[in-house]
């Protein structure tokens, strides 16, 4: 085990600080110059300092608690106050929890996560005040435009300090505007993607993946809800296929980036368990059925399924670049020749819903489960050689659900679903002797 390998494994800060130490002393012994240290210092480079995610959560819910018990005090006599000092109360409390958590957040340094946590409770109360005062004068609006003022709100705030809680509260509250439009009143919310999507250089700045995991599902969730307005339901299997490929290919692009490698996992991560859970739903004849029974499109329904995939053809695009053979000594490892399956089924798929043909939707079905069977059984055998639990117990488990859903359509006699089940068994007990076996193997070369 080299040093570079010990240092990534104990603790990076307090390496840190010693090697700065220590090299100090090399300069100033002339063991070393100052070139030199330098160099070694870029070796380590120092990460940065963790969020006090613990300050600002138990001091935002300790916040929250005690305002509470306030509106419940207040609440006791409620009707009994003037609607002037009902709306002092509203107003009041929102300034005075902004004011000082301002005050705290860009005035002091020890006191800076409170200050947070108090304009997170202002964000709250900015909420709360916008259905009160609708209660005082007996308002009747259209309520999901609350979400959109109380959501534009912690987007001012998000971007003005900048902040990451701010930030996910505006992408939860925008993601519920397009949701409850949707569902509610049959209306697309087209605002609510581009809202969340201003959002993501804060993700970025921050070096947050919590808040860019946050704006990955709202994306996808609000997405495919404007699109299910849209069309009727028609694209949003298309849609949701397109920003799963999306993701995929933003996080094999992020993952060279040296500014936020992380971004690339968590692109990686639920694009491609999107992915691989909607293309288990086309494997299903039914399914594949319903979502691509329709000939005729509004202008609207189209646009709104051609963008997404052009989108994500156009990522996709740089991506494929490197796994040509000219490309193939400066590919990464991670990317995987299996990945390609990716772009090939989102072309598939949105060929069979424009240009619809006389085969049952076999055209579907069929290619899906043949792609879903291979991804198990590589997931699998990478899995094994390469010591990584996870992705051998998913690759099971999708070999699993795939054996499960055929026997329904394929498998009657119980002599051979018996048989199946034996095949099965005997093909996890091998990779569970494998995936041993090559742990162990490894473990030998790296101690060696």
């Amino acid at each position: 085990m080299n040093l570079r390998k010990e240092y990534r494994m104990s603790n990076p800060a307090q390496n840190v600080k010693w090697l700065e130490g220590e090299l100090n002393r090399w300069v100033s012994e002339g063991i070393i110059d100052g070139t030199r240290a330098e160099s070694i210092r870029q070796l380590y480079p120092s990460r940065p300092a963790a969020r006090p995610w613990a300050i600002i959560v138990f001091s935002g819910l300790g916040a929250g608690i005690i305002s509470l018990g306030i509106i419940l005090l207040f609440a006791y006599n409620w009707h009994q106050i003037p609607k002037l000092g009902k709306l002092g109360i509203v107003f009041g409390s929102l300034a005075i929890s902004h004011a000082i958590g301002i005050i705290l957040f860009f005035y002091t340094v020890r006191f800076r996560a409170i200050g947070e946590a108090l304009n997170v409770l202002g964000s709250m109360l900015f909420g709360a005040g916008i259905w009160l005062v609708a209660q005082i004068y007996h308002i009747s609006e259209h309520y999901p435009t609350a979400f959109v003022f109380w959501g534009l709100g912690a987007f001012v705030l998000a971007w003005s300090m900048p902040s990451v809680v701010q930030a996910i509260m505006a992408a939860v509250l925008f993601t519920i505007w397009a949701v409850s439009e949707s569902t509610e009143f049959g209306r697309a919310m087209y605002l609510a993607i581009p809202a969340i999507i201003l959002l993501w250089p804060i993700a970025h700045q921050k070096r947050s993946c919590v808040l860019l995991a946050v704006l990955v599902l709202a994306l996808g969730v609000s997405a495919g809800f404007v699109t299910g307005a849209i069309s009727d339901g028609h694209f949003v299997i298309n849609a949701l296929f397109s920003i799963a490929a999306l993701y995929v290919a933003l996080g094999l692009l992020a993952r060279q980036s040296a500014e936020f490698p992380q971004s690339g996992l968590i692109y990686h991560f639920f694009g491609l368990v999107s992915y691989i859970v909607m293309l288990y739903l086309m494997t299903f004849p039914g399914m594949a059925k319903e979502t691509y029974s329709h000939e005729h499109f509004n202008p609207a329904a189209i646009a709104c399924g051609l963008v997404p995939f052009i989108i994500a053809l156009a990522a996709w695009f740089p991506v494929g670049r490197s796994f040509l053979p000219s490309k193939t000594g400066s590919r990464p490892d991670y990317y995987h020749y299996e990945l390609l399956f990716i772009p090939l089924t989102l072309i598939l798929f949105y060929s069979s819903a424009f240009f619809p043909t006389d085969l049952e939707f076999w055209q579907i079905t069929v290619p899906a489960n043949f792609v879903f069977l291979a991804l198990s059984l590589v997931m699998m055998a990478r899995g094994c050689r390469g010591g990584n639990l996870w992705a051998t117990i998913s690759g099971s488990l999708m070999l699993v659900a795939l054996t499960l859903a055929r026997f329904d359509d394929l498998v009657k006699s119980l002599a051979v679903r018996g048989f199946v089940f034996i095949v099965l068994g005997a093909i996890i007990f091998a990779e569970g002797f494998f995936y041993i076996r090559f742990k162990k193997k490894r473990a030998s070369e790296v101690s060696k």
